[in-house]
């Protein structure tokens, strides 16, 4: 998944993008104190939309932090995260801003995968390569009724992309309550190539008591019909923890 860092590629040229330095230009960071950090975070307003980096390629986003300060649920998961390449009107990603770093129903919390992971349960980071050989914009959306404040910076190399890339796509589902005995859509026939990178989950238990999981993941793969071709043994196991998951 990640390159070998002991290779040396010369025809990568290093980047961060940040309110700072909103292109990631070359010699602009810490512009606004003298090299010190002078205005790390921005308050966005309820409704507000904001454009964290607009970059030409090609290049790839090598890593994502972010952090805002801690705020009940419903702020939280309104706060919208949206990725478009190559100027296009609808986004590729389109996902709440916790989820997006692993942390589903806008709770934080201390967590560490292959992918993210979210330092101390307030420092959200993503590791997964996002190239864009032509063109790419990312925005955060402030759907809470109230402002909520964003500090973030992206690590970006500019320089060639293999023609074997794909770029990365993120969707958001949710249903409330499920229905008993009819299978929840995590994603719903998508043509390929492409490669799927995984999910995050969130439950919400209707009660208090232990939630058992069971639901086996399914994977339908082409020419699958009444049964799929992966077919695990519960979203509990799924997860990678087993029965009786707290």
């Amino acid at each position: 998944m990640f390159t070998d860092p002991s290779v040396i590629d010369p025809e990568l040229d290093s980047r961060a993008v940040t309110f700072e330095n909103p292109t990631g230009a070359r010699g602009a960071g810490g512009a606004t104190a003298g090299g010190r950090k002078g205005a790390p975070s921005r308050s966005l307003a309820a409704g507000e939309r904001v454009v964290l980096a607009d970059l030409e390629g090609p290049g790839t986003i090598r890593h994502f932090w972010c952090t805002v300060p801690p705020a009940p649920p419903e702020v939280m998961r309104a706060l919208v995260l949206e990725v478009f390449y190559d100027g296009a009107e609808l986004p590729a990603v389109s996902v709440p801003l916790l989820d997006f770093f692993g942390a589903p129903c806008g709770r934080p919390r201390a967590y560490s995968s292959a992918l993210t992971a979210i330092q101390e349960g307030r420092g959200f980071n993503a590791y997964f390569p996002m190239p864009f050989p032509g063109s790419v914009r990312v925005e955060l959306v402030n759907g809470a009724p109230r402002a909520v404040t964003l500090y973030f910076q992206l690590d970006v190399t500019l320089g060639p992309v293999a023609a074997d890339r794909g770029l990365l796509h993120v969707a958001f589902r949710r249903e409330n309550p499920t229905t008993m005995g009819r299978d929840f859509a995590i994603l719903d026939t998508v043509p390929g190539p492409g490669r799927f990178l995984g999910c995050v989950v969130g439950i919400r238990t209707i009660d208090a008591g232990t939630w058992y999981g069971e639901g086996e993941v399914k994977v339908y793969r082409d020419g699958d019909t009444d049964l799929p071709t992966i077919c695990g043994t519960g979203l509990e196991d799924y997860v990678g923890t087993a029965w009786g998951m707290g």
